[in-house]
């Protein structure tokens, strides 16, 4: 039988645990769609979590980003580029709703940013917005029109510090889960497919998330604020085009779309080609429907 002590380890082992996995379920179920995408939702504008601690990350990882801030950088809602590698686990939902601005289905947006982060709420909606909406975007000949809101959404875009993306994705680079054991459906360029929902994808366990790269999940496009200001290596100096293609390629997660390769050397990479690390043999691309001569 254990001991008095053995016991009180065991019960307040069993109480971190159930607070734990009661923290990351309520911030999943807050991130929820609704069950109808078109009808308008109802704003709120107070934060959508209360946080939690992140591991500890390698700081090799993220060398520190020496060069100036500038206009583009400034555009994307950056006030500096001192991004802290951990944070509070905390998120403030950037308020207001921005109807779409083209036909189609309409698709809910909702733009979070991690408390502590020199990022602002506001500009980094507009430029999340103006990406999905763009000519060369996901809704291109009225496939879709992207809204914003501060209330219950169908694609949330987190900004997320390095620590914190762990509570999020449990894998580096995962795709949306598809509903129950159906194989989830690609979105067809010619027709109207409704996406899969958070609320249809099994509530997965939380894990350290400890690598450079941004993530897709349970409905939530998690974008490392890190590379949103240090840009990508396979973008080089074209740091404004990085971010477009980090936003369009989580969202086409989120999209059902799945992950591409390179379909021969010196062609335009699809946006669904994993272009974070390394995009040769092809050329960047950070859109889903580029416009070419």
């Amino acid at each position: 039988m254990p001991s008095p002590r053995g016991i009180a380890l065991i019960v307040v082992g069993a109480l971190v645990a159930g607070i734990g996995a009661g923290w990351f379920i309520a911030h999943l179920t807050m991130h929820l769609v609704r069950e109808d995408p078109v009808a308008s939702p109802s704003a709120s504008s107070s934060p959508s979590s209360s946080g939690t601690q992140g591991p500890s990350i390698p700081t090799y990882l993220y060398p520190a980003i020496d060069r100036p801030i500038d206009a583009a950088d400034t555009y994307a809602g950056l006030a500096s580029l001192e991004i802290p590698l951990e944070g509070p686990g905390t998120f403030t939902v950037t308020p207001g709703l921005v109807e779409a601005p083209g036909t189609g289905p309409v698709r809910w947006v909702r733009v979070e940013v991690e408390d502590g982060l020199p990022i602002s709420g506001d500009a980094a909606a507009i430029f999340v917005l103006s990406t999905l909406n763009d000519e060369r975007g996901w809704g291109t000949n009225g496939r879709m029109t992207f809204a914003r809101t501060d209330g219950a959404a169908d694609i949330v875009v987190v900004f997320s510090s390095p620590s914190s993306m762990g509570a999020f994705c449990t894998d580096s680079h995962s795709a949306a889960p598809p509903r129950g054991e159906e194989t989830a459906p690609v979105v067809d360029a010619t027709e109207d497919t409704t996406m899969a929902t958070a609320s249809q994808a099994p509530v997965a366990s939380p894990s350290p998330n400890l690598t450079v790269r941004s993530c897709a999940e349970q409905g939530l496009a998690v974008i490392n604020a890190y590379l949103w200001a240090a840009g990508l290596e396979s973008y080089g100096d074209e740091r404004q085009s990085a971010r477009q293609y980090l936003i369009n390629h989580y969202v086409g997660h989120i999209l059902e779309q799945a992950d591409t390769t390179c379909p021969a050397p010196d062609e335009l990479a699809s946006v669904m080609q994993d272009q974070e690390i390394d995009v040769a043999p092809c050329r960047p691309n950070a859109w889903p429907h580029p416009i070419t001569e």
